[in-house]
């Protein structure tokens, strides 16, 4: 067998206690790529381990770049979840009453838009305004489902603008989002590049999973080094890297795979329940 960085990660998180620290922890969970198997699911096991950590008196998080209208569709109604982190940190929900919303200045999410359309005809561009889908074009096979069709951003009066937009989406082939002029952004904007690249993520300036996870710690008195989070992309990365324990899906991306100070095994192989039943049950 050959061993790699990563499986090396595993091997030791597998038979070395993370240090525990006394009282309540908040729980976050990234859902593609780490809760979620590659169907889509979560596993009964995972869902019971979650449930025993919040009736035991702990907080539960989900923390997705997905839109609310996903969680109702995917998540099970019967998992216990005290907070939910959309749109990377954008929107955030404690229990179904939205307690946090920031969106993309009108004028900037215009300009930013007509900016990526100019670059190449053949991007997908896709707006989350008011928890709709708005693209420019189909987005298979990006995505499954085209929740509404706007066929251009060319009017900075269209309603999605004035009702706000939470996040801008841009998809097409690695290369091509390489060569994209984004790195300014990074001045105005919160960027990520996720799904092996071919997908930028814009939000608001400032917004981040780890904000928003920051923000509910703070409002519930939890210390830093009781936050437990999972993830395997680039929008998880100041969440793992700076709560107390960060873990990393072994499916992540190198670069977090290098960062993160615990992996666990993959998320089709309930690597989640693995980590959270060694150590905290």
């Amino acid at each position: 067998m050959t061993f790699t960085y990563t499986t090396i990660k595993i091997y030791l998180v597998s038979r070395i206690k993370i240090p525990q620290q006394t009282g309540k922890k908040i729980f976050a969970f990234d859902l593609d790529g780490t809760l979620f198997r590659s169907d889509k699911s979560i596993s009964d096991r995972a869902l019971n381990t979650i449930n025993q950590l919040a009736k035991q008196g702990h907080l539960i998080a989900i923390a997705t770049a997905r839109p609310p209208r996903d969680i109702a569709r995917l998540v099970p109604a019967n998992l216990l979840c005290h907070y939910l982190i959309c749109y990377n940190g954008a929107q955030v929900f404690k229990g179904t009453a939205k307690i946090f919303d920031q969106s993309i200045h009108p004028e900037l999410a215009y300009k930013l838009i007509g900016q990526l359309a100019s670059y190449q005809s053949t991007l997908f561009i896709g707006v989350e305004s008011q928890d709709t889908f708005h693209v420019n074009q189909s987005p298979q096979p990006l995505f499954g489902e085209v929740i509404h069709t706007l066929t251009a951003f060319t009017n900075p009066n269209h309603p999605v603008f004035q009702e706000g937009i939470t996040k801008i989406i841009c998809g097409g082939e690695a290369s091509i989002l390489d060569s994209l002029p984004i790195g300014p952004l990074a001045d105005i904007c919160s960027v990520s590049h996720t799904d092996n690249g071919l997908i930028i993520q814009v939000m608001a300036y400032g917004v981040s999973k780890w904000v928003a996870l920051e923000q509910i710690a703070r409002e519930q008195g939890v210390a830093i080094e009781n936050l437990v989070a999972f993830g395997d992309d680039h929008n998880d990365l100041a969440m793992l890297t700076s709560c107390g324990v960060g873990v990393a899906m072994a499916n992540a991306t190198p670069s977090l795979l290098e960062v993160a100070r615990y992996v666990t095994k993959s998320n089709d192989e309930d690597g989640v329940t693995l980590f959270l039943e060694a150590n905290y049950l």
